[in-house]
């Protein structure tokens, strides 16, 4: 009976935990993987998102300043306020408390569009001079880890000076 115990075939105690151990490292390596894919994923969604944002902000007043009558300027030649087709008359450009730009007291985009707060307008400064609009504009994530900037010119056609 001695013998047939010496000779029982099996996994002794050392080499259940030698496969315990490496089974956790290797759960610790492809647990940090997928933590450090997704955080790179969510940074580049939110990236592309801020992005398409500038891109449909900067369309939309484009668009709009494109057609501007009787411009009222500040002091530094930035936009005061304007006649607009679709804001109405004296129409001005303001930043609201939700880093939403609204032009004549409307938003000019929904509040989804800025990822329901996850983004926020920082700068918005439009210059005029008497046939050219020069827009900066700046849009932040949350924690100001994500930013685009943007600056494009849009030609006023109901300016004095249109050809």
């Amino acid at each position: 009976m001695i013998q047939k115990l010496k000779n029982s075939k099996g996994i002794t105690l050392i080499e259940t935990l030698c496969v315990v151990v490496i089974f956790i490292f290797l759960s610790l390596i492809l647990g940090t993987g997928i933590n450090l894919a997704f955080n790179s994923y969510k940074n580049i969604t939110a990236q592309s998102e801020i992005h398409i944002l500038a891109a449909t902000i900067s369309d939309l007043l484009a668009d709009d300043l494109r057609c501007a009558r009787d411009v009222k300027l500040n002091a530094d030649n930035t936009v005061k306020s304007y006649n607009s087709d679709s804001y109405g008359n004296a129409a001005d450009i303001n930043i609201n408390d939700d880093g939403q730009i609204e032009i004549g007291g409307k938003k000019i985009v929904p509040s989804g569009a800025y990822g329901n707060g996850a983004y926020k307008t920082k700068e918005l400064i439009i210059t005029y001079d008497n046939t050219f609009f020069t827009i900066d504009l700046a849009l932040n994530g949350q924690n100001d880890n994500i930013t685009c900037k943007t600056n494009f010119t849009v030609r006023c056609l109901n300016s004095e000076n249109a050809i």
